[in-house]
């Protein structure tokens, strides 16, 4: 399960993110690269949680790929020092077009960023971008939900998810969904 707060760039997931302090993490890393993970896991061990904001934002690859629940892609699993095993399921998207933390990732990790939300209808730029855009606006890149506005999107996207028993939206969270 991946954890979501913004079903209308759920097009825009390039890679995922599980915490480092999860407790099933180490099942999800391939045999290639678990010495370099349990070396980014020690160097991380001693992070407290109120010292996450402050932090560099750090990860490892751990090998192994997720599947979007859409697009079928294979989406590469990190594991980070910024993620909360506490948060939803302790595995969050990465969204780096559209979240300033996961853009500042994917930069330095050199991870694709994909624009799934333009700003009004006008700019249709959706090329190399030089910050993330965080703000709502119509989506782009998104399959039949181009053209929708965010708060439209956030809806059927949501609706779309749990027709096809690949989601479904969660009452605590009001934009929150939970991708199987």
């Amino acid at each position: 399960s991946v954890f979501t707060t913004r079903a209308d760039t759920l097009f825009g997931v390039t890679f995922l993110v599980i915490s480092a302090q999860h407790p099933n993490l180490m099942d999800i890393v391939t045999k290639d690269k678990k010495k370099e993970v349990e070396k980014f896991l020690n160097k991380t061990k001693s992070t407290k949680q109120e010292d996450i904001n402050q932090l560099e934002k750090e990860g490892i690859f751990t090998g192994n790929y997720a599947v979007h629940p859409i697009t079928k892609e294979e989406i590469p699993i990190w594991t980070g020092n910024f993620v909360l095993a506490e948060y939803g399921s302790g595995m969050v998207m990465a969204v780096p077009a559209h979240d300033f933390r996961d853009y500042q990732f994917a930069k330095k990790y050199n991870i694709p960023i994909k624009v799934v939300v333009k700003p009004g209808e006008k700019n249709t730029n959706t090329g190399n971008i030089k910050e993330a855009f965080t703000d709502y606006g119509v989506l782009v890149n998104s399959s039949n939900f181009d053209g929708l506005s965010s708060e439209e999107a956030k809806e059927h996207i949501s609706v779309y998810l749990k027709e096809k028993g690949l989601g479904e939206k969660i009452s605590y969270e009001p934009l929150g969904v939970i991708c199987n």
